[in-house]
């Protein structure tokens, strides 16, 4: 479904972001062999999710991941991240992030991107407003704007996540992705690396597993067929070794029942 160097234990907050973020599954969200019909509108439904996130194998923070419709017909994803245990204790803080969208040509297309991260010691504040009748995005950071020119097919670093959930679920296999992403636009290329199954709390899984290489990590997706290809585990591994996972603990709004 964003580079970054390799975070410390300290800043729990700003890898789990990235991690969504790049994936996303990021989240993100964001996987698939089986051919199935063209997603149209109704194919993406309300739905919440939760995960949590372990640094090398310890519990650190949790995820919260929201699909929800809009009274004008527009749709608001969002993404909201914290730090528990010990981490919480001493640093604190909360990631938000939320995209306003609607469904054009049977695609999601961004309208706005927000961010925000607030902890004891740091605020960080990110808007992004897309003009598709001139093609330009609107980039603010902490109230510095500038604008960059975007291509029709442009996404931001939530909503791709979905429509990466979408060309898995119409069988398509080209994943390639341009985000509008701190003021240049920046590749995501997905590759496809076959189904596998994978334990979870809401048992067994058939996912997608995909894989984005990147300079300085590596991250890997499983998407669920049953739950439309949402992410259900993110992998990420740092060339210093160390290693960052989400995985799924509650799902509504995604019927499993309905698997084919």
């Amino acid at each position: 479904m964003t580079d970054m160097t390799a975070p410390s234990i300290k800043r729990p907050y700003h890898k789990l972001r990235r991690t969504f973020s790049v994936i996303l599954l990021p989240l993100l969200l964001c996987l698939v062999t089986v051919a199935a019909p063209a997603v149209a509108e109704a194919a993406l439904p309300e739905f919440q999710a939760s995960y949590t996130l372990r640094r090398n194998g310890v519990v650190v923070g949790e995820m919260k991941l929201e699909l929800s419709r809009m009274p004008d017909g527009s749709y608001r994803y969002s993404s909201v991240s914290r730090a528990t245990g010990l981490i919480a204790w001493f640093y604190g803080g909360r990631v938000e992030e939320y995209s306003i969208w609607r469904m054009v040509d049977d695609r999601p297309r961004p309208l706005e991107y927000h961010y925000f991260h607030n902890k004891r010691k740091h605020h960080r504040h990110v808007d992004i407003d897309f003009d598709w009748t001139d093609l330009h995005a609107t980039n603010k950071v902490n109230n510095d704007p500038w604008k960059m020119p975007i291509p029709p097919s442009a996404q931001d670093k939530l909503v791709y996540q979905l429509t990466l959930m979408q060309d898995l679920s119409a069988g398509k296999k080209d994943l390639d992705y341009q985000i509008a992403d701190g003021g240049v636009l920046k590749d995501y290329h997905f590759d496809m690396l076959g189904a596998e199954t994978i334990k979870t709390p809401l048992g067994p899984l058939s996912a997608e597993k995909l894989v984005r290489e990147g300079d300085k990590r590596n991250t890997t997706l499983w998407c669920a067929e049953a739950l439309q290809y949402l992410p259900i585990r993110i992998s990420q591994t740092d060339t210093d070794g160390s290693h960052l996972s989400l995985d799924i603990d509650r799902i509504n709004g995604l019927d499993l029942s309905s698997t084919p």
